[in-house]
């Protein structure tokens, strides 16, 4: 049986699987989940192990809101699970006014706008020595010229986030480009959409060499 008097979890962005399997490891260890999603009729959100699901924009400040309604009605302090850089960021930012009702733990908000950010990690990772594969920022199509002339090929373009004007137009988070040319004819089609676009090295390997780490405390 579930503990009820045990401070809530709320999960931020069940619509996706990230969220789902936060939710559900929550779950199985009898810690009462509290979900917020932006998409109710996502598969995910079919789950029955939430006492709660909540509907609202968990990228914007519209989830503030919705956590400033939410706080009031909890008996102790909850701890907040964000699923997505977005809510992250949302969360770092709004901080203040949500710490009355949530653990709210998150690096200092610098830190957070600089590992949200790609251009501003990469650049942070080039500055201090980092292995990364080598990356250029494209802002114009002289960037791009001179990018697909050093690159060697394949590579790899991508924005450094996906704002609402690029998810309108492409469900690609990444593109794989095979030479010049192709790096050159994305960027045409695809960096209005976007301020910036990051091309950069492929890094060969197959699925497995893929590391994903996820830890609860």
């Amino acid at each position: 049986m579930k503990n009820n008097h045990t401070a809530k979890a709320i999960v931020i962005g069940l619509d996706s699987i990230t969220g789902l399997q936060t939710a559900r490891i929550l779950s199985e260890r009898n810690i009462p989940v509290i979900a917020i999603a932006k998409d109710l009729t996502h598969f995910c959100c079919q789950t029955k192990v939430c006492q709660q699901i909540l509907e609202t924009d968990t990228g914007g400040e519209e989830l503030i809101l919705t956590l400033e309604t939410l706080g009031p009605t909890l008996t102790e302090k909850a701890v907040l699970f964000p699923c997505a850089d977005t809510s992250v960021l949302v969360l770092s930012r709004y901080r203040d006014r949500i710490q009355e009702w949530y653990h709210v733990v998150l690096p200092a908000a610098e830190v957070i706008e600089m590992m949200v950010d790609k251009v501003k990690f990469y650049r942070y990772a080039q500055e201090n020595g980092f292995p990364i594969p080598k990356t250029y920022f494209l802002s114009s199509r002289e960037d791009a010229v001179e990018a697909a002339q050093k690159l060697l090929f394949p590579a790899i373009l991508k924005p450094p986030y996906r704002p609402s004007e690029w998810r309108k137009h492409t469900k690609e988070k990444a593109f794989k480009v095979a030479n010049e040319a192709e790096l050159l004819s994305i960027y045409d089609q695809y960096h209005r959409w976007t301020d910036v676009l990051i091309a950069q090295e492929w890094i060969k390997g197959t699925d497995i060499n893929h590391i994903t780490c996820k830890l609860l405390f």
